[in-house]
């Protein structure tokens, strides 16, 4: 959004237009430049319509890149920071991911292998007490998503929902560990409009949806002719 000019009226004019199409869910990340806006445009959205609920994926890292270890309480501020912004209290899910040192990968799966016992019993608290819906990894890397679906196995409940992945004509490469989840969400069906093609945006995003495992997709859309090309 903070690449726009747009007024917020157009955004929220837009997140209706969204709704009345079965868009009922944003992504959003307190890391993005346009969050602050996002949360103003929101509550004028949620003034001018307080009859249509917009539920929220939101973007989670910890540990971040600053930090090898998971920390518990970081983790749940974070999660009470959103719910607080977004004025909910419920998230639709949490886009969850593990950074510390990506160019040290082995300090970063002996860590989560340390962790995963920690986060799994964090996670089934937050759903039960009805905090969160969804909690789906990002993995960065092969191995990572090798191991989250090793070592998830060994719990009676489920840690992982599902894997947010990049997914569109050009990138597939995590196409075989999407069965192992019961939903999973891709993002870039577009690769960032690097894509040459003859075929219509609509037709990539029905593309990168069309996996048997996947339920839905994240996309942006920043005006109501953009969002047309999409669903027309």
């Amino acid at each position: 959004m903070s690449e726009y000019s747009y007024s917020v009226s157009h955004w929220v004019d837009l997140f209706d237009k969204m709704h009345d199409s079965g868009i009922i869910v944003h992504h959003v990340s307190s890391e993005y430049d346009s969050y602050v806006f996002y949360i103003a445009v929101l509550k004028e959205f949620n003034l001018k319509y307080p009859n249509k609920q917009i539920s929220h994926l939101v973007k989670l890292a910890e540990p971040h890149f600053d930090s090898s270890g998971f920390n518990l309480k970081l983790f749940q501020s974070k999660i009470d920071k959103y719910l607080a912004d977004l004025s909910v209290s419920k998230l639709w899910g949490i886009q969850w991911m593990w950074r510390g040192d990506l160019k040290n990968e082995i300090s970063r799966l002996d860590n989560f292998k340390e962790n995963i016992e920690i986060l799994n019993s964090k996670v089934f608290e937050l759903k039960k007490n009805n905090l969160i819906d969804g909690f789906y990894l990002f993995t960065y890397t092969n191995a990572f998503c090798e191991l989250a679906i090793s070592l998830s196995n060994q719990f009676d409940n489920t840690l992982f929902d599902g894997l947010t992945v990049y997914r569109n004509i050009q990138e597939n490469e995590f196409d075989n560990y999407l069965d192992f989840f019961e939903r999973n969400i891709i993002i870039r069906p577009l690769f960032a409009g690097k894509l040459e093609t003859s075929l219509s945006k609509k037709q990539l995003v029905e593309y990168a949806l069309n996996h048997g495992r996947v339920t839905n997709g994240i996309i942006s859309i920043s005006t109501v002719d953009k969002l047309n090309e999409l669903i027309n």
